[in-house]
Parts: structure tokens; sequence; C-alpha cells
């Protein structure tokens, strides 16, 4: 059972944090345009924040499903 290997769990709620940390990003910027600002470093940093979290995502998956 998955639950019994302590490193996947971990890995697992690493993905939860990123799957639900990475939508905050874009709506960081949709935020700083709402507010009449330049918003080129906010969608620079949203853009890199989500692809980063899409790749440790498949990563982490790999790794987890590899070790069973």
């Amino acid at each position: 059972m998955l639950a019994e290997h302590e490193g996947a769990g971990f890995m697992l709620a690493d993905n939860e944090m990123d799957i639900r940390a990475a939508p905050a990003r874009p709506l960081r910027t949709a935020w700083t345009l709402d507010q009449g600002k330049r918003g080129g470093t906010a969608s620079s940093i949203a853009k890199v924040v989500c692809s980063e979290a899409r790749w440790h995502l498949a990563d982490r998956c790999a790794r987890v499903l590899g070790s069973q």
C-alpha cells in the first residue's frame, strides 16, 4: 500500500502543496494589473513558479510510481 511508504507520502504532500500554491501566482499578477500597475515582474514570476511546479509534480509522480 502506498501509505506505508513514508518517502512517497512526503512526495505526494509536496505535490499537493504545489497544486494548491501555483494558481495563486497568476491571480497575483491579475491583481497587480487590476491595480493599474505594470505586471511584468509578477507575470514572469508566475510563469517560472507554474512551470517549475509542473516539472516537480511530474518528477515526483514518476519517482513514486518507480519506487513501487
